[in-house]
């Protein structure tokens, strides 16, 4: 008998939305960049994150790490920093 997640309580968090987007097909073509006409502005009203992997060399990572520690910033807010730093030059 399959499990039915119908009636699953966590489904209140979620909004409709995010599971029409959760199902909406992908085609690998660079969905996930955001498009030309809608540049990236941090609105401060953002409730969920979405999670990366990212790849980068031992030095860079120990290096960032080390600078976050430094300045009491945990190693996700220095890089969402620098990402928001590295976006700030498309203006």
């Amino acid at each position: 008998m399959a499990k039915s997640f119908k009636d699953n309580p966590a489904m209140a968090f979620i909004s409709q939305e995010s599971i029409n987007q959760a199902e909406a097909p992908t085609t690998g073509s660079g969905s996930d960049q955001l498009p030309a006409s809608r540049p990236y502005t941090p609105s401060g009203t953002e409730s969920k994150s979405q999670r990366v992997q990212l790849l980068m060399q031992p030095t860079l990572y120990k290096a960032l790490k080390e600078r976050a520690s430094e300045e009491g910033l945990s190693f996700n807010e220095a890089v969402t920093r620098a990402i928001r730093e590295y976006l700030k030059g498309d203006k």
